[in-house]
């Protein structure tokens, strides 16, 4: 389950303008991966205590100071993932030892083409409104020639045992979602991970329709008393024939290992 978290892009207060990462919400959406939307500080720190979250987008997060960078930063270590799309050259220096970087300024003109490496992809695509980085233990996962030199504008890293992945531009003005999707690859928790007492386990449910026509299909959960739920144990879905269709439960695991 993501967490997409958002801010003000212009303006502020009642005036504040928050960004809208449309091809973002449609890639998670039509590959499946249940996502809630956050907007600002106060509320991305209240989503990222729930325990309900494995991933953490936040597109241009601002301002680059705040409390809450040092809870995504520990997150990582915890196996939980972290992708800032951040084209604005302001450090998040609390989080530099998840990122394994720092933000090291602006890239001169109104777009720039970047190359992909391995993980975010091999192509080559326009960039806008981009930064560059400047690495302190990240691989370079992006670049783009910045006057006489090559400069990385895309990285990926591990720390404890979490991933993160760094977009240094507005990956939505790129229209590509392979990108976010090879992103999001990159960013899945290990096997080694665990869930912690309390924590949240969304289960992904999918029926497939095997006949040849049109079928709806009821499910019906029967869950252990100790596991917690908000979501309704029953579900109907219409398949086509030949199509899948899924949905997902959130389990709640009890507070204390070994019940």
């Amino acid at each position: 389950r993501v967490m997409l978290g958002l801010d003000c892009v212009g303006g502020a207060g009642q005036n504040c303008t928050v960004g809208d990462p449309d091809l973002l919400r449609t890639t998670l959406a039509d590959a499946g991966i249940a996502f809630e939307e956050f907007v600002g500080p106060a509320a991305w720190k209240e989503a990222l205590r729930s325990g309900r979250f494995q991933i953490y987008i936040l597109y241009r997060p601002h301002p680059a100071q705040s409390p809450v960078y040092a809870e995504f930063n520990e997150a990582v270590w915890l196996c939980e993932g972290f992708l800032p799309i951040k084209p604005h050259p302001d450090a998040l220096s609390s989080t530099r030892e998840a990122l394994g970087l720092d933000w090291g300024g602006a890239v001169p003109g109104a777009s720039t083409t970047v190359t992909l490496a391995p993980p975010l992809g091999t192509q080559s695509l326009l960039a806008k409104n981009a930064d560059w980085l400047r690495l302190s233990g990240a691989t370079t996962a992006a670049t783009a020639p910045v006057g006489s030199q090559t400069r990385v504008l895309g990285a990926t890293h591990s720390v404890g045992l979490g991933n993160s992945v760094t977009i240094a531009w507005d990956a939505e003005q790129s229209a590509s979602s392979e990108v976010y999707l090879s992103a999001l690859d990159a960013l899945a928790p290990s096997a080694a991970c665990t869930l912690l007492p309390g924590g949240v386990a969304n289960v992904r449910v999918r029926v497939t329709n095997t006949g040849i026509r049109t079928t709806t299909y009821g499910v019906t959960h029967a869950i252990d008393p100790a596991l917690g739920t908000a979501d309704p144990l029953q579900h109907s879905l219409t398949v086509a024939a030949g199509e899948t269709a899924e949905f997902g439960l959130d389990l709640v695991l009890p507070d204390a290992s070994g019940t």
